[in-house]
């Protein structure tokens, strides 16, 4: 869905509503609590970036089966007033509207939905170079990547955005171009009936009847 919510958001109402200070920056994760998305290297970055950034909170959106572990590793960290376990929430867009940048650490994605939001969104995007997610996020254009589990590259791509709103704002804004002309479903429905009609023609296949 390409629409802004409706109706618009107030940020600084849904950063009240979760807890967030009025002066933070909100960096936010959307995934799965499980191992592929690497959740603990997140908490691992922050606990790199708390002490120089301490303005920083996150919002981790989402449950399943490390969700304990995670709880319990941020606490041994003492991140438990910078991370919100904010569990399974069906209003999504209302966070992304009112967070800075959106974070995807992940070993492997498919094409990752959380990416193409935030970036319908103007959100910038720091996430690391997994299969998946190099197909949507251009590295300097649309967002920043990492290698998988290299934490310093990870921390500084997050902490570089935090404090360049500018430079953010630019990310954002090249992402949602991108998602608009390249990965709308209408754009995507053409690409596919593209591939199929070439692959139907190497192999010698009767053209498709016109639909009725």
């Amino acid at each position: 869905d390409v629409a802004p919510p409706s109706p618009p958001v107030d940020p600084a109402a849904v950063r009240t509503e979760i807890g967030v200070p009025a002066d933070a920056r909100l960096a936010l994760f959307v995934g799965r609590l499980a191992p592929q998305k690497r959740v603990a290297d997140l908490l691992k970055v922050l606990d790199l970036l708390q002490h120089v950034q301490p303005d920083l909170r996150t919002a981790i959106v989402g449950d399943g089966p490390l969700r304990r572990d995670l709880e319990k590793l941020a606490g041994q960290l003492h991140l438990t007033e910078r991370v919100l376990f904010l569990g399974h929430r069906d209003d999504v867009p209302r966070l992304m509207a009112a967070s800075d940048v959106v974070v995807l650490p992940s070993e492997y994605e498919g094409l990752p939905n959380v990416v193409l939001e935030a970036m319908v969104h103007a959100k910038p995007v720091v996430a690391t170079a997994a299969p998946g997610t190099t197909e949507v996020v251009v590295d300097g254009q649309t967002g920043l990547l990492s290698p998988i589990g290299h934490l310093p590259t990870l921390a500084r791509n997050l902490r570089d955005l935090i404090r360049d709103p500018r430079r953010a704002q630019a990310l954002g804004a090249a992402g949602r171009e991108r998602a608009l002309a390249d990965f709308r479903a209408d754009a995507m429905v053409a690409r596919f009936a593209d591939l199929y009609e070439r692959l139907a023609a190497a192999k010698g296949l009767p053209d498709a009847p016109a639909p009725r």
